[in-house]
């Protein structure tokens, strides 16, 4: 009987060993992208009341944000997570950069439309 050996799921550690934190990803991601980030990170102001609420969790709690650079949503709220690393040390890392299918991809898989 052949044993096949199974891989355990991934622990966070796992998934965040090699990843950049927000403000790492935000300064290397690709420059068509860049500039909404920036200038969000550069022109959002935390509030400061939610900012102490939150600090609570910063020595428990890290946060995986998964987002892709051309995401309206993801331009939004990144760079606020960016401010949470530099004030309270909040652990966030960043698993960007995913893309759109292409429109190759999308006729090859019609159930991606």
């Amino acid at each position: 009987m052949q044993v096949i050996e199974v891989n355990p799921m991934p622990t966070l550690n796992d998934v965040t060993r090699n990843a950049l934190t927000v403000n790492q990803y935000i300064d290397r991601m690709p420059a068509g992208y860049r500039g909404g980030f920036v200038r969000q990170r550069d022109d959002y102001e935390l509030d400061m009341d939610v900012v102490e609420k939150l600090r609570i969790y910063t020595n428990d709690h890290e946060i995986v944000a998964l987002f892709a650079n051309w995401c309206g949503d993801s331009r939004r709220a990144i760079p606020v997570l960016a401010h949470l690393e530099d004030k309270i040390g909040l652990k966030v890392r960043a698993l960007g950069g995913m893309t759109k299918p292409s429109w190759e991809e999308k006729r090859k898989h019609p159930s991606m439309n």
